[in-house]
């Protein structure tokens, strides 16, 4: 019915650029736990700080906003914040 499941990895909706929600990995663990099949996604906070903790909780897609388009490359972010959800599988 759903081709993924998306949620709000941030303490509050708001603007671009709150800081994450300290709970986001085990919340994405809950989700993979209740519905192993399905795709799990997050929005909100994803940053080199914690992309590889969400991976390795089971997050396989991230809608990172404010690392990448503030940063002064954000190709190289980019693939920075591949590189570490990568390395966490």
């Amino acid at each position: 019915l759903a081709d993924f499941i998306m949620f709000m990895g941030i303490t509050a909706i708001g603007v671009q650029g709150l800081p994450a929600d300290a709970n986001a990995p085990a919340h994405a663990a809950a989700l993979r736990a209740l519905y192993p099949q399905a795709l799990v996604e997050v929005d909100g906070a994803i940053s080199e700080k914690n992309i590889a903790d969400l991976a390795h909780a089971g997050v396989r897609r991230f809608c990172a906003g404010s690392s990448i388009s503030k940063n002064p490359d954000p190709a190289a972010a980019y693939r920075h914040l591949l590189q570490l959800a990568e390395a966490a599988l």
